[in-house]
């Protein structure tokens, strides 16, 4: 049996099925199919995205900035009338 030799993935095409399976919700085992890679190593992909992204603090909850006071929600009143009201047994 001959020995198979292990295929370079750019990364550009990496990035281009994570964008596909996470905008374009194409399923992971299409995407695999397709390619004919194995889906662990989509999944190796994808955290290594996640960590790096964590790193560069790119997907970090304290970079965003805070929200405005008029913006926040308020509060429900005292007095709820909704359907959660009285629901419990």
């Amino acid at each position: 049996m001959p020995k198979r030799t292990r295929r370079q993935h750019s990364s550009e095409q990496k990035a281009a099925l994570l964008k596909s399976h996470h905008l374009e919700k194409v399923p992971v085992s299409d995407l695999c199919d397709e390619q004919k890679f194995q889906p662990s190593l989509f999944y190796t992909w994808q955290r290594q995205l996640f960590e790096h992204a964590a790193e560069k603090r790119l997907m970090s909850w304290s970079s965003w900035p805070a929200p405005s006071p008029s913006r926040l929600p308020r509060p429900p009143s005292a007095s709820c009338s909704g359907s959660w009201a009285g629901a419990r047994n």
